[in-house]
């Protein structure tokens, strides 16, 4: 099979006047992801070893958190780096440069995109799951299983950002990465919305009972408002996803309508949209912080602040 250079395709044509039109964007979104690099690695990192060390943490919802945190933290060490990399080859009009380090974006950026929203989608239905089938789920879903789970979702990611890099083009690389996506968004408003519903009719249980102060009720009241918690966290993240996502995808189908030749301006948003979805990586961490007190405390031990 003949391999398919992943070189954007607006370095196929007249490359000096499009690199040069694109000159002041690049150095821009150099410097955006440069400074985002090492904060995005840190606090992830620090969200990492705050579960790893904490006894308490390392259960199976919590070990998904994490897998969520490592791909964050390796956006911030090598996806963001590569970036800068890029881009910098680009301010200086090195074309072969450019595609080569195109290539290696691509595989990362692709790798760990896949693996975030493989985990968020877990994360989702491990929720679903744990408050439809609350006994079986403690049997069921073990931290042996989740790690094992988590093996093959590096697995699947990695081939998925190697097959696309190494045979695959643009066009169906979006293609692929939109669909793929797509069903992940439909899995997760699904379990969403089923857990939401559940949580509706626990609360409505909780409130007729409210009358009874035995102890097995007030351990059920805590344990509605510990779902609810985690899933108004999961909204949070789902969200920011969406939104951190929506301009990538908006600028994928422009590019793919019209192409890059439309104007350098649609070429500038469409890289841009790029640094848009890495953003993420730095959000994620800064709302596990705020909204779960226990790996706030844990990272305020790690760092001296108790």
């Amino acid at each position: 099979m003949q391999r398919l250079q992943m070189c954007p395709p607006y370095l196929q044509g007249n490359v000096t006047e499009v690199l040069q039109s694109l000159h002041d964007p690049n150095i821009v979104l150099a410097t955006l992801n440069s400074i985002l690099s090492v904060p995005t690695a840190f606090i992830n990192a620090l969200v990492i070893a705050a579960i790893l060390t904490t006894p308490r943490l390392r259960t199976p919802s919590f070990y998904l958190l994490t897998n969520l945190a490592v791909s964050d933290c390796l956006v911030g060490l090598i996806a963001q780096p590569a970036l800068v990399a890029f881009r910098v080859a680009e301010v200086n009009e090195n074309r072969e440069l450019s595609c080569k380090l195109s290539n290696l974006s691509i595989a990362l950026i692709a790798c760990l995109s896949v693996t975030s929203l493989i985990t968020i989608t877990a994360i989702s239905l491990d929720r679903y799951f744990a408050l439809k089938s609350n006994i079986k789920y403690r049997t069921t879903v073990t931290v042996k299983r989740v790690l094992i789970s988590i093996t093959f979702i590096w697995i699947f990611s990695i081939i998925f950002g190697v097959y696309f890099t190494l045979f695959g083009n643009v066009k169906s690389f979006s293609i692929a990465t939109g669909s793929f996506g797509s069903i992940c968004l439909f899995l997760i408003s699904v379990s969403y919305f089923r857990t939401y519903r559940m949580l509706q009719h626990h609360t409505n249980n909780q409130i007729q009972s409210h009358e009874s102060e035995t102890a097995s009720n007030k351990a059920y009241r805590r344990e509605i408002r510990r779902y609810r918690k985690t899933l108004n966290l999961m909204v949070w993240i789902v969200s920011l996803l969406f939104i951190c996502c929506t301009p990538y995808i908006v600028m994928s189908a422009v590019v793919m309508v019209f192409g890059y030749d439309v104007s350098h301006v649609v070429t500038a948003a469409f890289i841009a949209s790029v640094t848009a979805v890495l953003f993420n990586s730095f959000i994620n961490p800064l709302l596990y912080l705020l909204k779960i007190r226990q790996i706030r405390k844990a990272c305020y031990r790690l760092i001296g602040l108790k």
